[in-house]
């Protein structure tokens, strides 16, 4: 019978919400720019810009954790992922925002979240080969400035990456 790493990897991984301060090594920070570098794109072009918040962007989380809504049901419940010790930011790319047919703005913007997708579970994938857990923010204001970050994208989404908590129950992780 033919197995798949990647799929016992896919099928084994979960999402981590309670990340330890363990700072994220150097080496495997590397390999995984190096994943968003040769992830899967339409003719090499890439729509949307990736922000990496390491260990000192602690203002910038926190600036953020509050615009992560988890639902309207729990309006003061929102996502720690965002509080991970490493966060790649998925941004539209600027040159969405000259586009002034709406139509063709539409599918560009999709288009920029499918090749953002696809280069977080290209991210994901090596991180957790690596090692490492993960867990997306998807419900992020888009049109927050943060502090120090010159940009005029919008967020998409992000990536928290880093190592869970082990003195919190599993479920919490």
């Amino acid at each position: 019978m033919t197995t798949s790493y990647v799929l016992d990897l896919l099928k084994n991984r979960q999402t981590c919400r309670s990340f330890s301060e363990t700072p994220v090594e150097n080496d495997k920070l590397q390999l995984l720019k190096e994943a968003l570098k040769y992830s899967p794109s339409k003719q090499n072009t890439y729509p949307c810009q990736v922000i990496i918040l390491g260990p000192n962007a602690v203002a910038e989380k926190e600036q953020l954790y509050p615009t992560t809504h988890c639902s309207p049901q729990f309006p003061n419940m929102f996502n720690p992922q965002i509080l991970a010790p490493v966060v790649f930011l998925f941004l539209a790319d600027k040159n969405l925002s000259q586009i002034w047919d709406k139509k063709q703005y539409k599918r560009m913007y999709k288009y920029a979240y499918l090749q953002a997708g696809l280069s977080a579970m290209s991210l994901v994938s090596v991180a957790e080969d690596i090692g490492l857990d993960t867990g997306f923010v998807a419900a992020l204001d888009a049109s927050i400035p943060l502090e120090g970050i010159d940009y005029e994208e919008r967020i998409l989404f992000g990536v928290g990456v880093g190592y869970h908590r082990d003195d919190v129950p599993e479920r919490y992780r």
